[in-house]
């Protein structure tokens, strides 16, 4: 993980979109809720944040899904 993440409600697995580079370093994109489509445009995967996580810290091993 490139840089942290955090989230407020953690009752729901959640997916966003986030820049996957050559080194598999993995950095979310600004992102503000499922109305903003606009942000798929600037990430190349998706950044799973599993149900009941309501953080992840800069160099964590994360999952993502390639697009």
């Amino acid at each position: 993980m490139g840089s942290a993440y955090s989230r407020k409600k953690t009752e729901r697995m959640l997916f966003i979109p986030a820049l996957l580079d050559s080194r598999h370093i993995v950095t979310p994109v600004p992102y503000h809720g499922s109305a903003h489509i606009d942000a798929l445009s600037h990430g190349n995967c998706l950044l799973e944040i599993p149900l009941g996580t309501a953080e992840l810290k800069k160099g964590d091993p994360v999952r993502v899904r390639p697009l």
